[in-house]
């Protein structure tokens, strides 16, 4: 069974990583006083604190006062740094008034000695560092060391970020084959860790694989959780080895695929990327940016496999990630954003770019209602040959849209959105769908900010593939039909508005309408696209609603 204890996670981790010893840093670890001090200190407590206080230290409390001094003198004798050390955090513990930070030091000084007491442990003030620093140094070229550094050193006359400079000496005198660093202070705290640690090594230039940033209050709230910080630290050098390796094997495959590319004779690129994609109404570019990743990824691939300093630190890593630390603190903003970004394309791009409609688009109506488009991607494909959905006219006219819902459907008729949004669980509810003319829907792939509108006088934006450029001409001669339709209708003005409602609802329900301006030549509808899900995930919506409406249906039963 795996050990959850904060000391045997510390042990394993230390051990699987080569540690021979830790070392922490504080101005809390002061010169030991003169036992008059101690004895005049002890002195001024009542007789029941100190029984509470000093139970833990066999054969030192006693009623009588002048036994007691004697003890304590004989215990100031013979003991080891250790246990005084122990003894004078029981005692300060009783007398500091109750605050988190003075906790936070006094926790520290009690729990790291058992937590890394198998670790040849030492603790040092801020003058015993200065005058051996240089021993640790040279030791540690056989004895990997952790270093742990408190951060304001101002209760030994050294300044309040001392401990940065600390760290920035211990770095520049070592490799990270050395010494390890973590800042253990009061200062950072459990919820903003990650975005501390980026930022403290942001701003003093630290190597982030070299050092750690450790909140002082999970000795009091959570040793689990320091535990996982110091697992952290000890993976943190083979990250850093397996990023860069992979990122320079990305970069020498990216040549090996330009160098396939042109090997290529001119006729077969031609039948790849302009015969096939003008075929299919796809972006030539978007063809070749396809044929070149085909070759990068393979080769990507099989570098990676091969490379002896790839598979070493994704040893390394596994070995020491495969050890269970429970952790509490939560995970960066960028983890989120990273699978976000992975599902989604947000409208920025996905509108100034031009994007064709497609699988998975997502529109909003005025009133901040949305709904995502399930249609299969073949049948919105637009072909270069005259700008339809088909050979010689558009096969394909409308479109399935389903309301996105905060909350799951009842009897679980939906499909979550995974990583939609970071604050609450979105998903497409199938029950509420309905179907939407294509044309409207078309209208944002025209414009920059993804509104529905169109303009007979629009000129061509230049972002829009061939296909797309015979689509507008599509969409144009579409419109003057309308235009042409209205006027013969000639509503008068009382029938205006809702005669425009009509001709332009995207949908029977009326739930995405327009407003038609025959002498403007125009068209603008109430709603406008705001993202896109993307695939595998937008092509598992469209299997689920395949599902969702082939699922079976019986008869009632007679009984309940």
């Amino acid at each position: 069974m795996v050990s959850t204890e904060p000391r045997a996670i510390i042990d394993s981790i230390l051990s699987q990583i080569g540690i021979r010893r830790v070392i922490s840093v504080d101005d809390k670890y002061t010169l030991f006083p003169d036992v008059a001090d101690v004895l005049g200190h002890l002195q001024a407590l009542p007789i029941a604190e100190l029984e509470a206080l000093l139970g833990s230290f066999p054969g030192v409390f006693s009623r009588d006062a002048e036994i007691m001094s004697e003890r304590v003198r004989a215990f100031w004798m013979t003991e080891t740094e250790d246990s005084k050390q122990a003894f004078l955090a029981k005692i300060a513990l009783s007398s500091l008034a109750d605050g988190a930070q003075v906790a936070a030091d006094a926790a520290a000084v009690e729990s790291l000695p058992m937590l890394f007491q198998s670790w040849q442990f030492k603790a040092m003030g801020l003058s015993k560092w200065r005058a051996s620093a240089d021993t640790v140094f040279q030791e540690s070229t056989t004895q990997k060391t952790m270093v742990l550094f408190d951060e304001d050193f101002s209760d030994q006359g050294g300044s309040q970020t001392e401990g940065l400079t600390l760290v920035k000496q211990t770095l520049a005198a070592t490799s990270e084959e050395q010494v390890i660093c973590c800042l253990l202070s009061h200062k950072y705290h459990v919820a903003t860790i990650h975005d501390e640690w980026r930022r403290v090594c942001d701003q003093n230039a630290f190597p982030e694989h070299r050092v750690i940033i450790i909140p002082k209050e999970l000795l009091i709230d959570n040793p689990a959780d320091f535990a996982a910080l110091i697992k952290l630290a000890s993976v943190s050098q083979h990250y850093a080895i397996l990023r860069d390796r992979i990122q320079e094997v990305f970069t020498a495959s990216l040549k090996v695929a330009t160098d396939r590319i042109r090997l290529l004779n001119l006729y077969d690129l031609d039948q790849i990327v302009f015969v096939s994609s003008n075929r299919e109404g796809v972006w030539e570019p978007d063809t070749m940016l396809r044929l070149m990743g085909i070759f990068q990824q393979k080769e990507t691939r099989t570098q990676a496999i091969r490379d002896a300093t790839i598979r070493s630190a994704s040893e390394s890593i596994r070995r020491i990630s495969g050890i269970s630390t429970p952790i509490s603190s939560p995970p960066s903003s960028a983890l989120w954003e990273i699978l976000h970004l992975e599902n989604y394309e947000d409208d920025g791009l996905l509108n100034e770019l031009h994007k064709p409609t497609d699988l998975g688009d997502i529109y909003e109506r005025q009133g901040g209602r949305r709904y995502i488009l399930i249609v299969p991607q073949c049948d919105l494909m637009v072909r270069t040959k005259g700008g339809f959905r088909g050979s010689d006219s558009d096969t394909v006219k409308e479109g399935v849209l389903a309301e996105v819902v905060e909350g799951e459907p009842k009897k679980s008729l939906g499909w979550k959105l995974e990583f939609y949004d970071s604050t609450r669980s979105v998903f497409v509810d199938f029950k509420r769908t309905f179907s939407a003319k294509l044309f409207c829907l078309d209208l944002c792939a025209l414009n920059s900010d993804g509104s529905a509108k169109f303009h007979l006088d629009d000129p061509l934006p230049p972002l829009l593939t061939p296909a797309w450029a015979k689509r507008q001409k599509v969409i144009k001669k579409q419109l003057e039909q309308m235009i042409g339709t209205y006027r013969y209708i000639n509503p008068s003005a009382k029938q205006k508005g809702e005669v425009s409602r009509h001709m332009t609802k995207a949908s029977n329900e009326m739930t995405l309408t327009g407003v038609l301006d025959p002498d403007a030549g125009s068209i603008v509808m109430n709603f406008k696209r705001v993202g896109r899900l993307l695939p595998p995930r937008s092509t598992a919506l469209l299997k689920a609603y395949g599902e969702f409406l082939n699922r079976d249906a019986f008869e009632h039963p007679f009984i309940q």
